[in-house]
């Protein structure tokens, strides 16, 4: 049978619902929050590097003049690589619309069948893509307004049209989303590359290294040798791609400082829940000093009445516990299959990860523990005259500090409040503690409302500006070079088009001092005095119209090719 105290612990549980109920969701607030939070950063990384692991990433990309697989094999035994592989990639245009089109990257692969780097693999329909028909990458599909089996009409640079089938679809985590690219992805065979008048040679060359898989330098030399072996073959290599963090998908730059927001959200939340239960279980001791004083009386000493109450807030924690965790789990999924779905990958199913629900546990049960502490040793400590005598009003000690001088002073003062409200005035800085208590939390839920609506705003902001940097709407790329004045002309004879600039771009290697080249860079060509960007020079100044030797480089370049020395 229970004793005495623990029967009066679970008869206050269940006499007062409304205030156990409080209690709980205080608590469960801050476990919630942070258990979202937890999981869906150990989820979606672990899960994101999964996948992306799984699809062999390429450690470089090369993009040479025209070759044949006969490279592709000569690359392959070469020292450093543990595989290559080559593809073609083409632009052409998708109707969607009487009159509205999208561009539509065709990528062309040598052996669907031996896909080794950059894997993509069959969602549904054909595989291989059938001889003049194509697949669609899922991501993509929403976007053509056709279905597998639907018959599209794509059209080539030259102006040709081709009418051609949906095969089915394909899945490619390498790709950019869609959604973020607005591009349709498809992939054919070199058969119906050539059927479209594109050449069947192959222009792109992935490579994995064998060891030092993410070393960006290793890479980069390795790389290097590649390059150079290619160009004793007499072809030129236009451009090395080597991403940021090798073995990393690109997105997880982005995502990272997302859950980092996140995670501080849930932290401050964790913080506001303490707050919560300070001030209710502060609430609570203050209502039971007469029945602290009366167990007192009767023989109970400071340390069970510690337990006894430290027991309550142990079940409030527990309860909170059975609320928290599994709406904790189901909100982490629902945000993980979102973002899952934006990065264009599958997740494996529904879990809560152990590291999770230990810190949900830690989160429910110390930390209300922790914040009832004061609070509870504090009324415990009283002694049974002052606990049987007290009204709860500060033990008749108002009006003995500069404070409540002050409050008793400016009530006075005002003729026009009526009594009630002066007592009501007077009263709220009675039990101080309790007031700070109050003032910081509800301080700290509108700081964190605010900061909410900042950094929300400060986003928005920031997306503003980067898109004025690129001072126009669109942006056409020519695959052979035209006249300036002609293809001008022709911009401006649109209607509702009132600026055109033409630019210029080729790829170009920086020569170091000691002789050796650096990684290939891309060089625009843009009018001195352009309306199309709004360049932030930090240092130096912008082009004038007579430079001849002279180039304005971006921050990356300083950082990525150590030219910050020069």
């Amino acid at each position: 049978m229970l004793s005495p105290r623990w029967r009066k612990v679970l008869r206050d549980l269940w006499g007062n619902k409304t205030r156990t109920v409080l209690v709980v969701l205080s608590i469960a607030v801050g476990v919630f929050a942070m258990g979202m939070i937890v999981s869906t950063q150990i989820v979606l990384s672990s899960e994101l590097s999964a996948n992306f692991a799984a699809i062999n990433p390429a450690s470089a990309e090369l993009y040479p003049a025209d070759f044949d697989e006969e490279l592709v094999q000569v690359v392959r035994r070469m020292d450093g690589i543990r595989d290559a592989e080559g593809r073609r990639g083409v632009r052409v245009r998708l109707k969607v619309g009487p009159d509205e089109w999208r561009i539509l990257t065709l990528d062309a692969i040598y052996d669907y069948d031996d896909i080794r780097i950059n894997k993509v693999t069959s969602e549904s329909g054909a595989w291989p893509p059938p001889k003049r028909e194509l697949l669609i990458e899922r991501a993509s599909l929403s976007m053509t307004n056709a279905d597998v089996g639907d018959t599209v009409v794509i059209e080539t640079p030259d102006g040709k049209q081709r009418e051609m089938r949906i095969a089915g679809l394909a899945h490619d985590l390498y790709k950019e989303p869609a959604q973020f690219s607005g591009r349709v992805y498809g992939y054919v065979t070199l058969d119906t590359l050539e059927w479209l008048g594109f050449s069947r040679d192959l222009d792109q060359l992935f490579i994995l290294v064998a060891e030092n898989e993410g070393d960006k330098d290793h890479i980069q030399a390795v790389a290097d040798q590649v390059e150079d072996k290619i160009e004793k073959s007499g072809r030129t290599v236009y451009w090395i791609w080597i991403p940021p963090e090798p073995g990393k998908h690109p997105a997880d730059e982005i995502i990272q400082p997302l859950l980092i927001i996140l995670g501080v959200l849930g932290a401050l939340s964790l913080l506001l829940s303490g707050f919560l239960v300070v001030n209710t279980i502060s609430a609570l001791m203050a209502q039971q000093i007469r029945q602290i004083g009366i167990m007192k009386a009767v023989g109970a000493r400071v340390i069970q009445i510690v337990q006894m109450y430290l027991g309550m807030v142990l079940f409030f924690g527990l309860l909170s516990l059975v609320i928290a965790v599994p709406l904790g789990g189901l909100a982490a999924h629902a945000l993980t299959r979102y973002l899952a779905g934006l990065l264009n990958f599958d997740l494996s199913g529904f879990r809560i990860p152990p590291q999770a629900l230990a810190l949900e546990a830690a989160v429910g049960l110390i930390v209300p523990l922790m914040a009832a502490l004061y609070p509870i040793f504090s009324v415990a400590r009283i002694t049974v005259r002052e606990a049987i005598s007290s009204y709860g009003l500060s033990k008749g000690l108002f009006g003995r500090n500069i404070i409540d001088r002050l409050v008793e002073g400016v009530t006075s003062a005002i003729r026009a409040l009526s009594r009630p409200m002066r007592l009501s005035l007077r009263n709220t800085f009675r039990r101080k503690g309790r007031l700070a208590l109050t003032l910081s939390t509800l301080t700290l839920g509108g700081a964190i409302f605010i900061a909410v609506l900042c950094v929300h705003a400060s986003l928005a902001t920031t997306l503003d500006d980067a898109l004025t940097y690129w001072n126009y709407d669109v942006e056409v790329e020519f695959s052979y070079p035209h006249r300036i004045a002609e293809i001008e002309r022709e911009a401006k004879s649109v209607p509702g088009v009132v600026e055109a600039e033409s630019w210029g771009g080729n790829t170009a290697r920086r020569v170091r001092p000691d002789g050796h080249e650096g990684p290939n860079l891309y060089v625009l060509a843009a009018p001195a005095d352009t309306n199309m960007i709004q360049p932030t020079v930090l240092e130096g100044r912008w082009l004038l119209p007579d430079d001849e030797n002279a180039v304005v480089v971006n921050t990356c370049l300083l950082y990525t090719s150590d030219a910050a020395d020069e």
